[in-house]
């Protein structure tokens, strides 16, 4: 999973830095938190983020959650 969110994140190209996701797994769900700030300058991430977490509710294994 943290593989699948490093691409996600890597993905648009920009400066990466290391504050602007925080992963944090309770039991079988992983809840991934970020800033609004952050959200709004990068809209495509924030995209492909919410695409993750319907694949990872379609697995039933691990549930993903977003703010």
């Amino acid at each position: 999973m943290c593989l699948r969110l490093a691409v996600i994140k890597c993905h648009a190209r920009g400066e990466v830095t290391d504050k602007a996701l925080r992963l944090r797994l309770r039991g079988t769900t992983a809840e991934l938190s970020y800033s609004t700030e952050w959200a709004d300058s990068h809209p495509r991430t924030v995209h492909l983020l919410h695409e993750e977490e319907a694949v990872w509710a379609r697995e039933r294994v691990l549930q993903l959650r977003l703010p």
